[in-house]
């Protein structure tokens, strides 16, 4: 379904903007971030209308292959710490 807000969608978020918000799609990525007044985006340059022949597909980028919940829990800021400590030891 592809929603035309017509006029309204210049200046509010509309569904099709927050499909993309939630796309995981390499055109989704870090757009659309405005709760209510998607003229912020296009301020700012984090604006993208949805595709008509793209769907966003939905979900993380990088997903952990394990149900065990302390790990989910800590994961990135293990990741994180990673990072830093490549950087530090440079």
């Amino acid at each position: 379904l592809f929603n035309n807000y017509g006029k309204l969608g210049i200046i509010l978020n509309t569904p099709s903007h927050h499909r993309v918000h939630h796309g995981r799609n390499p055109y989704c990525i870090d757009r659309n971030y405005a709760a209510v007044f998607i003229i912020w985006d296009k301020i700012f340059g984090t604006f993208e209308p949805e595709r008509q022949f793209e769907k966003p597909v939905y979900g993380i980028i990088d997903q952990e292959m394990t149900f065990n919940q302390i790990y989910l829990q800590v994961f990135i800021y293990m990741y994180i710490l990673k990072i830093i400590s490549k950087c530090v030891l440079k």
